[in-house]
């Protein structure tokens, strides 16, 4: 059986996607199942034949974090966070490897175009797990994986975690396991961030896991932190809200509490709304607690404010962040940041120059930029062989055709200054094609 399936549409609000929608999505579509992801990848669309296909009705029960719309009583295919496992699961199972392949190929060697040496691949969404690093092993030996791929394992209880640990020590040069990935809310862009106080619609947000046992001891977030601790992973957590974030911080300290320290790096991912309070929590772990967020969201992300008024212009305090003394990497987080916006001098431009907004976002220097982008993110990775250029360690180094601390940074954009070449563990895996 053949299905559609894409990704990259945005809606203003939601929870207003209705029948009258649904019909069209039935007109355009047919009788074939089609399953279609948003931007951010938080939310997605099924049409009435996917409902059929896989037996999904009002009375279908939706995971914790998890909304499927409805108008009348009836669905109108709008599945939003971790209701989207309802079919995610079966559809993804359909494609092959070799379906997996081609499409990794073209990304990867698009984001080695761009500069970038290396991407860390979560390999899933809310309620959604697609697991497939043998497909850039197999690219690796075939001499075709132009960058290095850290893939996480995302999790949604506590059994997971002892799913995560096969492949652990499995390890080649270039595609390398992290830890677990877990959604501790929604998304920020969505109106999901779970936040402590209220916003415009009148919520908290929405939050994907427990802080006890009140959802059952497999949906606490601090029996799952405990467990990735005791095998020694590291974990990356998607916090968007203060409420989120907390939980994460008590999540950890339990841990430290109980054990003295922590063994693994765990990864704040997105970071959005954190208060100083936080960031000064953060830096108590000393380098075990790490950032990562996007600087391209700025401009991207500006009709946030529809959910979050004048709160949404400085959900990402980027600055503070770095001159609290924290660890901050930096990402596109791709498919969320448009296209013409996942080139890393897009991003170093739109943070230096303050998103076309400096009263609300200082500017971050280009140093920094290019110290988030190599040393920050690749600390997310618990890897300590690469980010730097030393004595020992792999050689993952991006030539651009001038020097990036020379170039005014109004001038950073899509195609300036532009990549001639990369080079992976020393040996060149992309280069520039001469016009």
């Amino acid at each position: 059986m053949k299905v559609i399936t894409g990704a990259g549409f945005s809606v203003r609000d939601y929870n207003k996607w209705s029948l009258e929608d649904l019909a069209k999505l039935d007109e355009a579509t047919g009788d074939r199942p089609a399953f279609i992801v948003d931007k951010l990848g938080h939310n997605a669309v099924m049409n009435t034949a996917t409902m059929k296909l896989f037996t999904i009705t009002p009375e279908t029960k939706v995971p914790l974090g998890g909304v499927m719309v409805m108008e009348n009583g009836k669905l109108t295919g709008m599945l939003r966070e971790s209701a989207m496992i309802l079919p995610s699961t079966k559809i993804f199972a359909m494609f092959s490897d070799k379906d997996v392949k081609a499409g990794a190929t073209i990304m990867a060697n698009k984001w080695a175009s761009m500069g970038y040496t290396g991407i860390v691949d979560l390999m899933g969404a809310p309620g959604i797990r697609i697991m497939h690093p043998q497909v850039f092993k197999e690219m690796e030996k075939e001499g075709a994986l132009p960058l290095r791929v850290n893939y996480c394992y995302t999790i949604f209880n506590l059994n997971d975690v002892d799913d995560a640990v096969k492949y652990m020590g499995k390890d080649t040069d270039l595609v390398r396991f992290v830890g677990c990935k877990i959604f501790v809310d929604g998304a920020y862009a969505g109106g999901q961030a779970w936040t402590s106080w209220k916003n415009n619609q009148g919520t908290h947000g929405l939050q994907e896991i427990y802080t006890d046992d009140k959802g059952g001891p497999e949906l606490n977030l601090n029996r799952i932190v405990a467990k990735v601790e005791k095998y020694g992973m590291n974990m990356h957590y998607h916090v968007q809200g203060d409420k989120a974030i907390s939980a994460a911080l008590d999540a950890l300290d339990k841990v430290v509490a109980k054990n003295g320290k922590l063994k693994g790096v765990h990864t704040l991912i997105h970071l959005a709304f954190p208060t100083d309070a936080q960031l000064a929590r953060i830096k108590k772990f000393k380098g075990h607690v790490v950032i990562t967020t996007q600087p391209g969201f700025w401009p991207v992300e500006r009709n946030s404010d529809y959910y979050y008024g004048d709160k949404a212009a400085t959900c990402y305090p980027v600055k503070k962040m770095i001159d609290s003394g924290l660890s901050v990497g930096f990402s596109t987080d791709f498919s969320v940041s448009p296209p013409d916006y996942t080139p890393a001098t897009v991003v170093i431009g739109v943070a230096a120059t303050g998103g076309g907004d400096p009263k609300n976002h200082p500017r971050v220097s280009i140093k920094e930029m290019v110290k988030g982008f190599s040393v920050g993110s690749n600390v997310t990775t618990g890897k300590k062989d690469v980010g730097t250029l030393d004595i020992g360690k792999k050689a993952d180094i991006v030539v651009f055709d001038q020097d990036l601390y020379s170039v005014p940074p109004e001038k950073f954009n899509a195609g300036n200054p532009k990549v001639l070449a990369t080079y992976v563990s020393g040996q060149k895996a992309y280069e520039m094609k001469k016009p």
